[in-house]
């Protein structure tokens, strides 16, 4: 399994932007009429440069397109990790499933040309709550679609204007779509192509009856004019929970520019790691987790993988335990962790006093606790290298110190033989 705890280089480079789907400007062209006057515009060319995302644009049946990022939550239970493995026809990864919902929704038609990019790697069998990926999908907005400048200060509903009076339109840009699908926008489509599929008789010359021959002398047909009317953007999250299982959920989405990368420009990646206290010491443990704090080269605390990383130095922002603990309305919530917060379990001679001390110890060493570890990225394996040190450390097979010396490569140029903490319980929280 190749999969990563997360991403194993924090450089941020540029994203090329696919803004060449957006349709250009196209001058509109009036017909003179004596009391109104009607907007006509031909269909805009796609633009020339760029003979693949033609294709793309036409595959998505000539709908503008937008970068969006999605964030969405997954039981890593169910699969094999995040990252599709593009060699392998029986992977189950969140990707491929996820893929399998965009096209179905005919959102994207393939990962190539969507300009895809994710924030957190996970590995097989780890859950995310706040995963994010962004992506180029397609819009409820035809191509050839214009805005008039002029309609915010025009209190004519019914789109007829005055004579001896001209709108300016211009092609509608990403810039210009809503923002989320509640809010609506007010713009000019063109009108919807009939399939031909739905006439298929054919006259004496062979030729199907809503098709006319061409001739030297025809001159192409006018466009069609266009029509005003109030559109909604697409519920992304709605359409994809449709199709997708019930172990994915899309939580939500937001337009972003399309120099936005999920992966670069991400600020931070949190991790939980739930465990059950039992006997663990953490007291000893929040000190292993203060000396993490800061940069460091954390080649001791990871899987290696000299092909494709070379820089093992990374940053905990931060990284503290949280205990579940009764609240006075008898209810429970997650608190930070504090030595001062463990009841005093000294024996002492009333009986009374004693059992209360020991009902004490037993409700703590039942209480639910999580690690949450935050940094810029993190390396494969590390968040689960770190939990397995801090265990050891919990039940005193080792000395808080033992962190410090394994962040001294120079003393400790060489990783230890330990194992790695099950996956089950790692979470990634909140992308940032």
């Amino acid at each position: 399994d190749d999969d990563d705890d997360d991403d194993d280089d924090t450089t941020k480079y540029p994203v090329s932007s696919s803004s060449s789907l957006t349709p250009p400007t196209v001058p509109s062209t009036t017909t003179p009429s004596t009391t109104t006057t009607t907007i006509i515009t031909p269909s805009p060319p796609l633009p020339s440069s760029s003979k693949d995302s033609n294709k793309q644009a036409a595959g998505r049946t000539n709908y503008l397109t937008r970068h969006i990022a999605l964030q969405f939550h997954y039981d890593g239970a169910s699969y094999s990790g995040l990252a599709e493995n593009m060699n392998s026809p029986t992977d189950k990864s969140v990707e491929r499933t996820l893929f399998a919902a965009l096209e179905k929704t005919c959102l994207v038609t393939s990962r190539s040309d969507c300009q895809y990019s994710r924030c957190g790697r996970t590995d097989k069998g780890v859950s995310a709550f706040g995963q994010v990926v962004a992506l180029r999908v397609a819009t409820s907005f035809p191509v050839g679609s214009c805005v008039s400048r002029d309609d915010d200060d025009d209190d004519d509903d019914d789109g007829v204007e005055e004579e001896g009076t001209q709108k300016e339109y211009e092609p509608l840009l990403e810039t210009d779509l809503p923002r989320n699908s509640l809010q609506p926008i007010q713009c000019w489509i063109p009108p919807r192509v009939k399939n031909n599929k739905t006439n298929k008789k054919k006259n004496n010359t062979g030729i199907h009856s809503n098709h006319k021959a061409p001739t030297t002398d025809q001159q192409p047909p006018l466009p069609p004019s266009l029509t005003k009317t109030t559109k909604h953007e697409k519920n992304y999250a709605l359409l994809l929970n449709k199709v997708l299982p019930p172990t994915i959920r899309i939580l939500g989405w937001t337009p972003v520019t399309p120099q936005f990368s999920a992966r670069f420009s991400a600020n931070s990646r949190t991790y939980r790691y739930f465990f059950t206290r039992r006997d663990l010491n953490l007291t000893v443990m929040t000190k292993g987790l203060e000396s993490m704090l800061g940069r460091h080269d954390f080649r001791n605390m990871c899987k290696i993988n000299f092909l494709e990383v070379s820089n093992f130095e990374r940053v905990v922002q931060e990284a503290f335990i949280m205990v579940r603990t009764t609240t006075m309305d008898g209810g429970s919530s997650f608190t930070r962790y504090s030595p001062h917060d463990d009841c005093d379990t000294t024996t002492t001679t009333t009986t009374t006093t004693t059992t209360t001390t020991t009902q004490n110890t037993i409700q703590q060493q039942r209480q639910s606790c999580y690690f949450e570890i935050t940094g810029q990225a993190f390396l494969w394996h590390q968040i689960r290298c770190i939990v397995s040190l801090l265990f050891l450390i919990g039940k005193q097979n080792e000395s808080p110190d033992i962190i410090p010396q394994l962040l001294d490569i120079r003393t400790n140029p060489g990783k230890p033989a330990y194992t790695f903490a099950p996956e089950a319980p790692l979470v990634l929280h909140r992308c940032g």
